[in-house]
């Protein structure tokens, strides 16, 4: 690891560091959770300047020294991942009938994403493979409004989705997307064209993926998507990780999954889902209320 720190560049540009972090090819997401950790750490480097202004000298402005010691600390942490082992074999040995497909999302100010895995029975017991995922940066001005970067984790649950059903070839058993809001929960069961356009377009989305009832609810501690969401390391990728085996209580029975169907919380729910609607009405009428166009003139 020392090499890694004496090969880094001194002074370290935003070029460079660009450079490093989009260098890390992930096509299919098994590492994302510390690759979008290199997106944040990009993003704040161009926040340090002040502002949007992405000149040629801002590119090659020199990073402070804590920002340096942070990339370092991630160039570090991607040679430790060329260590990890992933099982690429989704159709694990003495498997039996048809897998399930289960999806995590979620989303916070920094980032939202999803991950996607395959459940079998095997002659083992129950086998777990991760099969992909997706994040991506939560817009700044998404900031303080969870609910936004969670809906639009679950529109990359969907998305998710519909790549395996068109590229998979295979069958699927049942689908299961779990999600920790419940407002997001409640609000996929209900018509999009009750929400503001940037939920709706979203619902939208999401309920042509599939049927509604797929989706359920989960605790947030057991959310595996979480770790999308916040800066994880190599640690946390590890082979005996939840991340590539999944939560615990994927290899219990079905019954003992501690999930939530959207009527099991649909009173605790409710009043969050009518506040979005009541945004979404509250601006209607306000363009409603606004002034009246100028009359067209006819005149010559």
């Amino acid at each position: 690891m020392e090499e890694v720190s004496s090969h880094t560049p001194n002074p370290l540009t935003r070029r460079e560091l660009l450079s490093q972090v989009a260098g890390l090819y992930d096509p299919i997401g098994l590492v994302t959770p510390v690759k979008q950790k290199g997106a944040i750490l990009v993003r704040k480097a161009f926040q340090e300047t002040g502002g949007g202004n992405l000149a040629r000298e801002t590119w090659d402005k020199p990073l402070s020294e804590g920002l340096r010691k942070e990339a370092i600390k991630l160039f570090q942490e991607y040679v430790q991942l060329g260590q990890i082992k992933f099982h690429r074999s989704l159709t694990p040995s003495g498997c039996k009938g048809k897998p399930c497909t289960i999806t995590f999302s979620d989303g916070s100010d920094k980032s939202y994403g999803a991950v996607l895995y395959f459940r079998w029975e095997t002659d083992q017991g129950i086998g777990i493979r991760l099969v992909e995922s997706k994040a991506k940066l939560t817009p700044l001005d998404q900031k303080g409004d969870a609910v936004k970067a969670e809906v639009c984790g679950a529109v990359f649950a969907a998305r998710l989705r519909k790549y395996v059903e068109i590229h998979g070839r295979m069958e699927i058993e049942h689908w299961f997307h779990l999600v920790d809001s419940q407002t997001v929960l409640g609000a996929i069961q209900r018509d999009s064209y009750g929400y503001q356009t940037f939920f709706a377009n979203r619902i939208g989305e999401i309920q042509k993926a599939g049927p509604v009832e797929d989706w359920w609810w989960i605790p947030g501690n057991i959310n595996v998507a979480d770790i999308i969401t916040r800066e994880a390391t190599p640690k946390d990728l590890q082979e005996d990780t939840a991340w590539q085996n999944g939560p615990e209580f994927l290899k219990q029975s079905l019954k003992e999954w501690p999930i939530k169907s959207a009527g099991d919380i649909a009173t605790d729910a409710r009043n969050s889902v009518n506040k979005l609607q009541r945004k979404s009405f509250s601006a209607v009428m306000t363009r409603a209320e606004g002034p009246s166009p100028a009359p067209l003139s006819l005149s010559r």
